[in-house]
């Protein structure tokens, strides 16, 4: 970065202009940073743990392909009394971290109660773990929800043969996509694990997700100061489009969008200029939000404050040598693959042929009806250079949606959460207990962060919940 605003410096004195680079959308700020989210402030208690890796089947389904790929894992075994359980930390959709096992969150906490054995995997497709060259359409054939589930299969049997880990009870956990995974698993393979725990799992896949702004229009009207500076950022943004080439760079300018904005870059800009928002309410940054908007000189000069400052703090964007590319669409069409990969397209793939939850607004929402399904649709379109659309059903039939059928699974799911909607609310059999936390911390995940003793009476009695359950599942 000194190296980039030294040559800054020399392009002004030679008086010519050097473009800057693009920063990480949006889009990405939140999603490529999932464990370390959910995981929320908890410091590093247990010691260094090395990467391993594990020799992974490309296609656990095609029996001529024996190709193979090495998938990152790592094994905490710190608290592990040699008969405890293994709990098996289900990662999802961004690269795995080390913290996953080693910092301080409800499942080590959960790890030193039970004397448990921590491990976790990384999923297919994302961070280091990949079973292709490149990111080339016809290289996404082997991203998906089963085989996902059969390398954790395959792994957790290696695991089991070469530890000696087959007498001990295995317990999958994961939270958000891992969650509905850990849910699914259970499912699938009841003869591996014992039991599992899914923190906002997101087991009923929707295609048109307008619930999801729904949710976050609920979160910023427990401040109603706060919603109504949100709504006046939202009208500023629309009257200074209105006014034509001239309001659309003052925007530009605003919100270090990298290139001029024309009339039909409207969607994008939208969806580009809302995203943190999104993002801030469904980890539970919606206080810190309004602390800023409700002081600000106006809403809209707030809210221009906060979207660079979460570009910062997220995915470290120096301002100074960066901009914004709204066109994310076209970049994600990039099938470039490097490593840690921590763009969105593998995840984007997920939504378009297995998921969808394209999170729609409408007219009553914070923004912009112009962010509509079919805004979505071309998006998958553009990025995989033909027409799909997920087949929701194909999940909900094989996993059974709403309505999961096995044992021995904890659930949680919160009030603050956008994702809930897509989440169990409701306990429908006494053997798969559903904690709904009716309270204003129950953000994403909330329930798996480390314990806090500004938590709710609601979060904490939902651990115990969790605990008493695991109590009753794995204690003699």
């Amino acid at each position: 970065m000194a190296l980039a605003r030294a040559v800054c410096v020399l392009a002004a004195v030679l008086g010519c202009v050097l473009a800057k680079q693009a920063a990480p959308h949006p889009m990405n700020w939140f999603r490529g940073h999932n464990t370390e989210l959910i995981i929320g402030n908890g410091k590093k208690i247990a010691r260094d743990v090395e990467s391993q890796w594990f020799e992974q089947l490309v296609d656990h389904f095609d029996p001529l392909n024996h190709d193979t790929w090495q998938q990152l894992y790592y094994v905490n075994d710190q608290w592990f009394n040699g008969s405890g359980p293994v709990f098996f930390y289900f990662n999802g959709e961004a690269p795995l971290s080390p913290s996953a096992v080693t910092s301080d969150y409800f499942v080590t906490e959960l790890a030193q109660r039970y004397g448990a054995l921590l491990v976790t995997h990384e999923h297919r497709y994302y961070g280091q773990s990949f079973p292709v060259a490149d990111l080339a359409t016809k290289n996404m054939k082997y991203l998906s929800t089963e085989q996902a589930l059969a390398d954790a299969a395959s792994f957790q049997q290696w695991m089991m043969d070469n530890y000696a880990l087959d007498d001990n009870q295995w317990v999958i956990m994961g939270g958000s996509y891992s969650g509905f995974l850990a849910t699914a698993y259970r499912i699938k393979y009841p003869h591996l694990v014992v039991a599992a725990y899914s923190s906002s799992g997101v087991v009923l896949p929707i295609e048109d997700y307008s619930q999801y702004w729904e949710v976050i229009n609920q979160d910023y009207t427990w401040d109603s100061k706060c919603y109504k500076n949100l709504k006046n950022v939202s009208d500023s943004v629309a009257q200074l489009w209105a006014q034509g080439k001239s309001g659309r760079e003052e925007l530009r300018q605003m919100f270090g969008i990298c290139t001029e904005l024309s009339e039909s870059d409207e969607a994008d800009f939208w969806y580009t200029v809302s995203g943190p928002s999104a993002g801030a309410a469904q980890y539970g940054y919606t206080a810190d939000i309004c602390s800023v908007l409700n002081v600000a000189q106006t809403p809209l000069k707030g809210w221009a404050f906060l979207f660079t400052g979460m570009g910062t703090k997220f995915a470290g964007i120096d301002w100074a040598v960066s901009c914004i590319d709204i066109y994310w669409k076209q970049a994600e069409a990039n099938t470039t693959l490097y490593k840690p990969y921590t763009d969105a397209r593998t995840w984007l793939w997920q939504t378009c042929t297995e998921f969808g939850w394209f999170q729609t607004q409408t007219t009553i929402d914070l923004w912009s009806p112009l962010i509509n399904l079919d805004y979505y649709l071309d998006a998958c379109s553009v990025m995989f250079e033909k027409d799909m659309a997920p087949i929701v059903q194909n999940k909900i039939t094989t996993y059974g949606g709403l309505k999961p059928e096995s044992s021995k699974i904890v659930s949680c799911a919160g009030l603050a959460d956008p994702w809930h909607p897509a989440c169990q609310l409701s306990t429908y059999k006494s053997d798969e207990p559903v904690i709904y936390i009716e309270a204003h911390d129950a953000s994403h995940c909330k329930d798996m962060s480390a314990p806090s003793s500004a938590d709710s009476d609601e979060m904490k009695n939902a651990r115990k919940t969790v605990e008493h359950y695991l109590d009753e599942w794995l204690l003699p």
